[in-house]
């Protein structure tokens, strides 16, 4: 630890309404990640617990001797660590920050992303290029379906097929790349994306799955700012239980669609 990480603030939320959160923590002295893991298709009883094992895993190989200079290969030893238990079908997106006293370097994978505040005030939420609008195109025809007059519930099952085909074709050159404990580290690790900064221009920054971001994109609880704000006051439970609220007032998805009615949500966050 040198003395700037003595001076760091690090704090970290998760909530679920599922058996097993299928969404982990990480947050310490130089770094800050969260995984959101996703239960395979199919009908497996067991996929949920399965899948949170997996999340858990991963994101608890992540942490001391994480640095910017060796975050691609630190996570791909995070990986391999997770696969060491048991390969089940299931996936995680992962969204990691790392620092020391000259930079912050991030890493992404999939629809999780790193919120970063730079001291200028300026807020920028990075997110894995390959997933940047992807929700948006496949919800399009489902909001197209409902303005028609097809029933919410017809609509997202109408969607079922595509979401499928999506989910099928992960980690192939045909479609998107997320952490799988079925896929070569290496290979899974070469598709991460990776941003540095001057440690000097960053003042807040927290990880975040997106499960906890429909706070800010999807309902308007708060904004990128705000969310800062709370995790810095310790404030974050009440923006969940807002969270909460929202998608309960909003059984059908017709209002604020979205393909699950609701999603485990973390936040790993770091003042620097």
């Amino acid at each position: 630890m040198n003395d700037l990480d003595a001076l760091t603030t690090t704090r970290s939320w998760t909530r679920s309404r599922k058996p097993f959160n299928e969404d982990a923590v990480s947050a310490g002295p130089g770094w800050v990640c969260v995984v959101d893991g996703a239960t395979p298709l199919g009908s497996d009883p067991d996929g949920n617990r399965k899948t949170s094992a997996f999340a858990s895993r991963l994101a608890g190989a992540v942490g001391p001797g994480l640095t910017p200079g060796n975050i691609t290969e630190h996570l791909r030893a995070a990986l391999q660590h997770a696969q060491d238990g048991g390969q089940h079908g299931a996936t995680a997106t992962i969204a990691a920050a790392a620092w020391d006293g000259d930079t912050v370097a991030t890493a992404i994978m999939g629809d999780s992303l790193i919120l970063l505040e730079l001291k200028s005030g300026e807020t920028e939420d990075l997110q894995d290029p390959a997933f940047e609008g992807r929700e948006a195109r496949l919800l399009a025809p489902v909001i197209d379906a409902m303005a028609a007059g097809l029933a919410p519930g017809d609509a997202y099952a109408a969607a079922v097929p595509v979401l499928r085909s999506e989910r099928e074709k992960r980690n192939t050159e045909a479609g998107v790349w997320v952490m799988s404990d079925s896929t070569a580290p290496a290979d899974a690790a070469a598709h991460l994306s990776v941003r540095t900064f001057p440690r000097e221009t960053v003042h807040r920054i927290a990880a975040v799955t997106d499960g906890m971001w429909r706070a800010v994109e999807l309902f308007g609880i708060t904004t990128p700012a705000g969310l800062l704000d709370a995790a810095q006051n310790d404030a974050v439970d009440p923006v969940l239980d807002a969270l909460v609220q929202a998608e309960a007032a909003d059984p059908d998805r017709s209002s604020y669609p979205r393909f699950s009615f609701a999603d485990d949500a973390a936040l790993a966050f770091a003042a620097l």
